[in-house]
């Protein structure tokens, strides 16, 4: 499969798992090397983390209460694009890969769902 990488923990080739199954890791493998990835925090939280292809250095990008999903690297690696459920609204933002910049791109009356960059990294598309 193409951006699939082997993870070093039997945890994260669940995750892995669970992702393809509901069409969630696409997009995960930067070029830098690095899987993004969303972990549940306490019981309602669902944040963006980031780790080295070999499971290393992992790294919590997002600490927000709520929901947050589907993320997807910018095409220069130094962006996630992802989408977050805040006040009953499913919104489209983007975070750099230390956790800095966090930008809200969206704020419709329509849920966003699976961003997409384009090959530029200038733009990005949800269904």
């Amino acid at each position: 499969m193409t951006g699939m990488r082997m993870i070093g923990s039997m945890s994260g080739l669940i995750l892995a798992g669970i992702c393809l199954i509901f069409g969630m890791l696409r997009n995960t493998v930067s070029v830098t090397e690095k899987i993004v990835y969303v972990r549940q925090d306490g019981e309602e939280n669902l944040n963006i983390y980031v780790m080295d292809a070999d499971g290393s250095a992992v790294q919590q990008v997002t600490n927000f209460e709520g929901y947050e999903f589907q993320p997807t690297w910018s095409p220069d690696g130094e962006w996630i694009a992802f989408v977050s459920i805040r006040d009953n609204q499913r919104d489209l933002f983007k975070v750099r890969v230390d956790g800095t910049g966090l930008t809200q791109l969206t704020h419709t009356v329509y849920d966003e769902h699976m961003p997409e960059w384009s090959p530029d990294g200038e733009r990005n598309a949800v269904s």
